[in-house]
């Protein structure tokens, strides 16, 4: 984020808007919605949530009220029963579906084009928008630069659905399709260069993998509402012992610096596709859930505030979210859920939330739920203590440079499967990130499955980052 003005566009900028009626809402006002004028809300209660207009900028929040169309007190959650999750830890999920365009991108969007309008760095009059992405992204810049009267530039794989490029369509941008899936990022970024060379300066690259208003967003908005949702149901003595969020373009990973500085002891944890495991294996190939995609990890990612990775299986995921769709599906569920969920009991077990001395814990798991097409899920998750090879990290530090927390040690006498004892005291005497494996089919014998060599990317990310 540049702090360099160019006064002409700025005053350009804010006559254009004056001119066009559009109000910008300030990120208090996206925390706390009370803080917007009434009379601004009064017009809201008139104004459908994806209709295109400059109002529904106000709407970028997660308070949305789906019911009444105006705010509610609390940001959308659902807290998951202790009988599916097999944890006394409390697990809760915030809930995105009530944003503009069905996600919190639209929140990321804006940061970054508002913080260009502001210092005078994109000229709307002039110039185009362009937003590479796999999907949400460019939904939401798109969905932004309509209500902003900009002209924007959609990029995303040609095997994203049909629906998200109809959408983008219907909004006037311009749209184009790469090769590939979810994972071929490094084929949009093609694509961008290239048009960024056809049009020069009248096209501005809102890369969401290197825009910090990406990650400041979430900072500020997505880190408080996870606050005010841990402080409304929190019981006398609780704490919150963790954060977890898939990879994307690290944008909500970036909520875990506020809840560093509020809750110092939250682990933080960031999941990805076992098919793409960029962070943990500097792994590639095809995924079809959230992940960062192959080729790169993006440059706002902080990967000095993680404690541990998941990798979860993209074909498990699908298979249960069809399974929950069809009605053959859901009598499963209601007759074997607790069969089905039982396996789900590992992720927990594996940060040691039933061991800990804190009883009463509660873990905030951030999924948004992207368009109702998205399913979290949390299930076969095999414990692995991030061991490097011999020699790999002699000389330097842990990752993250803070002091052994006494939580993250296994208690006495706790069983691990798989580890030797001599791996289980070098894990101990150097704390690094945890991977927790997503495996196979059921009924597959873990006890038999080869376990899988961690590649210390992360590492190399820290070095890369300084």
């Amino acid at each position: 984020m540049s702090l360099d003005l160019d006064n002409k566009v700025v005053q350009n900028n804010i006559k254009l808007f004056q001119k066009r009626g559009i109000l910008l809402p300030t990120l208090d006002q996206m925390v706390d919605p009370s803080k917007i004028p009434q009379e601004v809300r009064e017009a809201l209660m008139k104004v459908d949530i994806e209709e295109t207009n400059p109002l529904n900028l106000f709407r970028i929040t997660w308070k949305n009220d789906g019911k009444t169309g105006g705010f509610r007190d609390v940001p959308n959650f659902v807290e998951l029963p202790s009988s599916l999750t097999g944890t006394k830890a409390r697990m809760v999920l915030l809930a995105g579906k009530y944003f503009p365009t069905g996600a919190h991108k639209v929140g990321a969007t804006f940061c970054a084009l508002v913080d260009h309008l502001t210092t005078g760095r994109f000229d709307p009059e002039v110039q185009e928008a362009m937003w590479p992405s796999t999907g949400n992204y460019c939904r939401g810049g798109a969905f932004d630069s309509c209500l902003l009267g900009c002209k924007a530039v959609a990029l995303l794989p040609e095997e994203m659905s049909q629906e998200r490029f109809d959408y983008l369509r219907r909004l006037g941008a311009e749209v184009f399709g790469t090769p590939g899936c979810e994972s071929n990022v490094k084929e949009i970024f093609d694509k961008a260069k290239e048009l960024c060379g056809e049009r020069g300066e009248n096209i501005v690259n809102f890369n969401q993998f290197e825009q910090l208003g990406n990650p400041a967003w979430h900072k500020f908005c997505t880190g408080r509402a996870v606050e005010e949702v841990f402080n409304s149901i929190k019981h006398e003595g609780d704490e919150l012992a963790g954060y977890f969020s898939m990879s994307g373009s690290a944008g909500t990973i970036g909520a875990s610096e506020h809840l560093r500085e509020v809750f110092p002891h939250v682990l933080v944890g960031v999941g990805e596709p076992e098919q793409c495991p960029v962070l943990t294996e500097n792994g590639f190939g095809g995924h079809r859930i959230e992940g960062v995609g192959d080729k790169h990890v993006p440059w706002v990612h902080n990967v000095k505030n993680m404690d541990f990775a998941a990798q979860i299986d993209d074909d498990l995921t699908v298979d249960v979210f069809r399974m929950c769709m069809e009605p053959v599906g859901r009598e499963y569920l209601r007759s074997k859920g607790r069969r089905v969920h039982r396996r789900g009991h590992r992720a927990p077990r594996h940060l040691w939330l039933r061991q800990s001395p804190w009883r009463h814990q509660d873990g905030q798991v951030l999924r948004a739920d992207r368009e109702r097409r998205r399913l979290h899920h949390r299930h076969r998750l095999e414990p692995h203590v991030h061991v490097p090879p011999r020699g790999v990290h002699q000389g330097q530090g842990p990752l993250h440079p803070r002091r052994r927390r006494r939580h993250l040690r296994p208690p006495h006498g706790h069983a691990h499967r798989g580890l030797r004892r001599d791996d289980l005291r070098r894990a101990q005497a150097r704390p690094q990130p945890q991977v927790l494996h997503l495996r196979g089919a059921a009924g597959q014998d873990r006890r038999g499955a080869q376990r899988p060599v961690v590649r210390p990317q992360l590492l190399a990310a820290r070095a890369r980052y300084g």
